[in-house]
């Protein structure tokens, strides 16, 4: 009895996904970028997946993730930027980041801010209060977006050739035979 409900979702959910595959790439991806708590990883190798059973085409794909992953980042930049300050003065913030962090988060951006913002794109977890704090550090947007950007097409286009070239049935096969 409970078995079927949950099949049944999991059908829906296969069925959604499988008519609009790009569309729900985006918006998980989107929604990371904005503080989901959910691996960017796990839905980058679903797009990837995705392309290699022949739901998607593996370039329109790829475009599609990584324009969700800007997209995203460029929003908490954003936040960061324009509301940073007021929002590190809320009684939560300033236990996370107190002035003295800040100050200090400040300067490491000042001198290294491009490349962490590079390096954050592959720290799970670190992302979001790295973008943020780009923005409160006001990083030049146009640093941030190629960084990110650079970032970004490294680590989808990895993450797409390897489940495209490891990720079919018959090189898992190939895999465990050999």
């Amino acid at each position: 009895r409970t078995v079927q409900p949950i099949m049944e979702l999991l059908q829906t959910v296969t069925d959604f996904v499988s008519s609009s595959p790009h569309f729900f790439v985006f918006l998980i991806l989107f929604l990371c970028g904005l503080g989901l708590p959910v691996p960017e990883e796990v839905t980058l190798i679903a797009a990837a997946w995705m392309t290699l059973k022949g739901l998607a085409n593996p370039w329109s794909m790829f475009g599609t993730a990584l324009l969700a992953i800007l997209v995203g980042d460029l929003a908490t930049y954003t936040v960061g930027r324009t509301f940073g300050y007021r929002l590190v003065r809320l009684p939560y913030f300033k236990r996370v980041l107190s002035e003295d962090r800040l100050k200090k988060v400040d300067q490491f951006f000042d001198k290294y801010g491009d490349w962490a913002v590079f390096f954050a794109r592959f720290v799970a977890g670190f992302r979001l209060g790295c973008y943020f704090i780009a923005g409160i550090s006001r990083l030049k947007v146009h640093v941030f977006i190629f960084m990110d950007a650079l970032a970004g097409v490294l680590s989808v286009g990895l993450t797409f050739i390897v489940i495209r070239r490891f990720g079919g049935e018959k090189a898992i096969l190939k895999q465990h035979i050999l």
